[in-house]
């Protein structure tokens, strides 16, 4: 079934030349469909299908530059996003595009009153965690089974295509005034540190490494609608 995903989402990033057009695209689109939905549904509820926020990433070990889109329920608490990613090739012969799922939770927010009136639109979260999964699509360089060629094969015993890891960070959240809501109800800001699975695995025998060696920093913020 992932095998399946991977290549379905290799042969979508093909069509759009293997390059962030067709992330932006995407992003767009999903956008123009959350303005729309605000502006021609006056219902309180939606379509559960159709994304509530869009999202963009810098860096925290899933790519260098990422967009995506998701969807926030349980009162706001639960997030999951699907993000496309992109990585130069720095030493390598060719760039790398990657594709993420993480689910998040937010145990709390704390409002924070404005000083100049009686709004509280601006609040915080101090703690968010979750879970994730990387995968690098449209690369032979990366293998999700070690391919008998290298030293015959179960050498490694993991997957260089395939990554698992947990995040943790802080969120800033503003929800738009109700009559500036036609574009949008609100925008998060976040920071998260994230580790991946072979970091974890890496640290657990070697006491010599130190968190910074294990830990990724990634910043991003999320358009709500």
């Amino acid at each position: 079934m992932f095998s399946l995903f991977t290549k379905t989402a290799a042969t979508i990033m093909k069509i759009f030349g293997f390059n962030l057009r067709g992330a932006w695209l995407l992003a767009l689109t999903t956008i123009a469909l959350g303005c729309f939905a605000n502006t021609a549904d006056k219902t309180p509820k939606r379509h559960p299908l159709i994304p509530n926020f869009v999202v963009m990433q810098h860096a925290g070990n899933i790519a260098k530059h990422a967009l995506g889109f998701g969807w926030e329920y349980g009162r706001d608490r639960w997030a999951t996003e699907i993000l496309f990613g992109y990585v130069p090739k720095f030493n390598t012969c060719h760039n790398k595009f990657t594709i993420t799922a993480k689910q998040s939770y937010t145990p709390w927010k704390l409002h924070i009153a404005n000083p100049l009136g009686k709004d509280d639109r601006l609040s915080i979260s101090p703690l968010t965690c979750g879970l994730y999964v990387n995968t690098v699509v449209g690369s032979k360089q990366f293998w999700s089974v070690e391919p008998k060629h290298i030293y015959g094969g179960g050498y490694y015993r993991f997957s260089t295509r395939i990554r698992f890891g947990v995040t943790f960070g802080q969120e800033l959240n503003y929800d738009f005034p109700t009559a500036q809501r036609k574009l949008g109800e609100g925008i998060d800001l976040y920071y998260e540190f994230s580790v991946c699975d072979l970091s974890l695995i890496s640290a657990i025998p070697n006491y010599r490494l130190n968190l910074a060696e294990i830990l990724s920093l990634g910043l991003g913020a999320r358009w709500k609608f």
